[in-house]
């Protein structure tokens, strides 16, 4: 069974194969091609249906020869990339020659992923993450380790309003201390990193830069007034720097797991912050969870945060050991998605350099 689906132009093969070949060789997957041009032939629809239902990945190799294309009812690639999409693969568009997606592509599928794979640093990156994507199988392929076999960087950041009108926020603070201890036993073969970024009527990060998770220390701060979330927010956009921490080119990640303790509630300006969030790559492709907390709580902001309503969660049992579950199942679940590296959300649309 190949999980990575890889649909072309047969016109394109001299550029195509070449490429199909530094795939399977960094990641130690068959890849799905067709090497006899079965496509043409409706009789082999099947075939085509099979294959893409038995991969993770479908790589469309696109090129200049899609923009020629004048029925797309009965374009083959066409109708492999809709059935991919239709049934949730993960569809990155390969661009081989640099030709510029047609008006109907940019319609369609704008907002799936881009690599110029002419570009070998963006070549390579697609390669380790590839590797990434694919559940492990125990073949030999580790998820979390890159196309050298370095650990994998991920990056934990708790974000908590640190104020007054969080009431059980003594609670909050010592289940974040217990859940990490359990993500250390459960995730021993990749480098943790672990930042919390506190907020009052100003914004301090406990530690000054991030931490190893095996040598990071809980120190909770004192308690004060105030609730400056967009402050906060642009905090962590300056964080996640491209050009500095975040930088891609020295570190082996992509996604981060991101965890918000707020009431909703701001006194200062959210738009700004959001809207240069927006911009920041990292943060969009993070994985972004949050826990609601007060009495009169304001799920609103949250879900602004997260980008979905169905990763804000009620804490209706606030003991230490019904938080450190909470934040321990949402760990499990966000660490697992960053590792795989399955993007759901926000991906790029704009080839990448």
């Amino acid at each position: 069974m190949a999980r990575i689906f890889i649909s072309y132009k047969r016109d394109d093969k001299d550029k195509v194969f070449p490429l199909k070949d530094k795939i399977e060789a960094a990641t130690g997957e068959k890849c799905w091609i067709d090497l006899d041009g079965i496509e043409s032939d409706a009789l082999f629809a099947d075939v085509i249906i099979k294959a893409i239902d038995e991969a993770d990945i479908f790589l469309f190799m696109y090129s200049q020869r899609h923009s020629l294309i004048t029925n797309y009812a009965k374009d083959w690639t066409i109708r492999e990339i809709g059935y991919a999409d239709d049934e949730n693969k993960h569809i990155v568009f390969v661009n081989i020659d640099k030709a510029p997606l047609t008006k109907w592509f940019k319609l369609m599928f704008k907002y799936k992923q881009q690599v110029d794979a002419m570009s070998e640093e963006a070549f390579n990156q697609l390669l380790r993450d590839i590797q990434s994507w694919l559940p492990h199988q125990g073949n030999g392929v580790n998820i979390y380790k890159d196309v050298n076999n370095q650990n994998k960087i991920l990056h934990i950041i708790f974000i908590i309003q640190n104020t007054f009108a969080i009431s059980n926020l003594n609670n909050i603070h010592e289940a974040c201390a217990k859940a990490l201890k359990n993500v250390n036993i459960l995730h021993s073969d990749v480098d943790l990193y672990v930042s919390v970024l506190e907020y009052t009527h100003e914004v301090h990060w406990m530690h000054s830069t991030p931490m190893k998770l095996e040598d990071f220390n809980w120190v909770k701060d004192d308690v004060s007034w105030g609730n400056c979330l967009g402050e906060a927010l642009l905090t962590l956009n300056k964080f996640m720097d491209p050009k500095g921490l975040f930088d891609d080119s020295k570190y082996c990640f992509k996604k981060s797991f991101i965890l918000l303790f707020s009431n909703g509630e701001s006194s200062d300006d959210t738009f700004e912050a959001f809207q240069t969030l927006s911009q920041n790559r990292f943060y969009r492709l993070s994985e972004r969870y949050a826990i609601n907390l007060g009495e009169n709580p304001h799920p609103e902001l949250l879900a602004e945060f997260t980008g979905k309503k169905k990763r804000v969660f009620t804490l209706n049992d606030d003991s230490i050991n019904a938080i450190a579950s909470m934040i321990d199942r949402l760990l499990h679940i966000g660490l697992y998605s960053v590792s795989a590296y399955e993007l759901d959300d926000a991906e790029d649309d704009t080839w990448s350099e």
